[in-house]
């Protein structure tokens, strides 16, 4: 069974400025380039038999193009023992709309989605349970960073492969945001 996502991609200068804030911190495991995304929605796995509905249901977004820009680092966890690092957003509000938009969709079309609080982010770095060093100094470096403005032109639904070095997450199609646009464009199909 595919492991499936809906997310924003992030063009690969953005990526580059996030990397270079890299810091050596104890038990930090920090993504490669091609593993930089922003979550919206978090479906794990999909009967292959559901993957039509799922495309229906991401058919169309309401939303026009927008920007974001990468910025304001922060954790979740204690500081001292964090779980993860990641970049917000300046411009959360699309965001967070564009994340109750596919929500909604996939409850429509009976696809579950979690519904804790939606906190538009990038994740940086991971940390194992017992292993992690501080991040303050980190934090309170970056806090005021800041990485190139993209262009959120679609939505793109992720297939995520789990191994030994880490998750490798291969695009399967993009989602136009733009109403009148052509069909969603699929890459290739699911595994």
């Amino acid at each position: 069974m595919p492991r499936l996502f809906v997310g924003l991609e992030l063009p690969n200068t953005t990526g580059e400025v996030l990397l270079g804030w890299r810091e050596d911190i104890e038990g930090a495991r920090w993504q490669r380039q091609d593993q930089l995304h922003l979550t919206l929605c978090f479906l794990g796995q999909v009967q292959p038999e559901q993957v039509p509905a799922l495309f229906r249901a991401m058919e169309s977004p309401e939303t026009d193009d927008f920007c974001i820009t990468p910025t304001s680092v922060g954790c979740f966890g204690d500081p001292d023992q964090p779980r993860s690092l990641w970049a917000g957003v300046l411009q959360e509000a699309p965001v967070i709309g564009l994340h109750q938009w596919v929500s909604r969709r996939l409850v429509e079309q009976g696809f579950g989605v979690g519904s804790g609080k939606f906190r538009p982010h990038i994740t940086l770095a991971r940390f194992g349970r017992h292993q992690a060093g501080s991040a303050r100094d980190f934090l309170a470096q970056h806090r005021c960073s800041s990485a190139p403005e993209v262009m959120v032109r679609h939505v793109s639904l992720f297939l995520s492969n789990t191994g030994p070095e880490g998750s490798r997450y291969q695009v399967l199609a993009r989602f136009p945001l733009k109403e009148g646009l052509d069909a969603p464009h699929a890459l290739t199909g699911p595994q």
